[in-house]
């Protein structure tokens, strides 16, 4: 979507059921209400917008989609992409947060303020086992929309594996550097990249992403 860029002053866009490939808005820095729903969105940089307090990305295909900046966000509709990472860290404001029918396999949503949040989906994840909140009884009782076998934490670290996209990085991880898979089960957790102290010589080995 090209010329939206000039409107600087837009506080409301609603460009749902189209097909937007891509979307620059950098120059909308008043933007609080935006709907993107319904598009074949493939990512999205919202990191100017620092005012949205509404977004609407459901039903596109991002693989990403970063909101640490936008802390005025109360309600936030993410379902039906390919998110794989998901992280509210920084938004003590949210009401409402539909991660339905991705690809989640790491969401922390400890932000201070999880019984602020009242309307959440988590289901439809398959691969998602462990999700870090602030209280795990609150959240068990309260947000019930997930998998059977997803669960709540405090921290999942000893859970979740180190996330890369290159093939050959993950193999040389997993199988060549000493000391990083330190009980042997063929997975790289964020606990024991934590906890590695030794070189990581990755010299030669054909890895075009890291």
């Amino acid at each position: 979507l090209s010329g939206i860029q000039d409107f600087t002053n837009l506080e409301n866009l609603d460009v749902s059921n189209n097909v937007l490939t891509t979307i620059n808005l950098i120059t909308n820095t008043s933007l609080r209400l935006l709907n993107l729903s319904y598009n074949q969105l493939t990512n999205l940089d919202i990191g100017e917008n620092v005012v949205l307090t509404d977004l609407n990305v459901g039903n596109n295909s991002l693989t990403l989609l970063d909101v640490t900046q936008n802390d005025e966000l109360v309600n936030l509709y993410a379902n039906s992409n390919q998110l794989v990472n998901f992280d509210i860290n920084q938004n003590d404001k949210l009401k409402r947060l539909h991660l339905d029918d991705n690809a989640l396999e790491i969401v922390y949503l400890s932000n201070g303020a999880n019984r602020t949040i009242t309307d959440i989906t988590l289901n439809n994840n398959p691969d998602l086992i462990c999700i870090t909140v602030d209280e795990v009884d609150y959240s068990t009782t309260n947000w019930t929309a997930r998998d059977a076998a997803a669960s709540y934490s405090l921290n999942c670290n000893s859970v979740w594996e180190v996330y890369v996209t290159d093939d050959t990085l993950e193999e040389t991880l997993k199988t060549e550097i000493q000391g990083l898979d330190n009980d042997g089960d063929g997975k790289i957790t964020i606990e024991e990249a934590l906890l590695f102290t030794g070189d990581l010589d990755l010299n030669g080995k054909s890895i075009d992403n890291i």
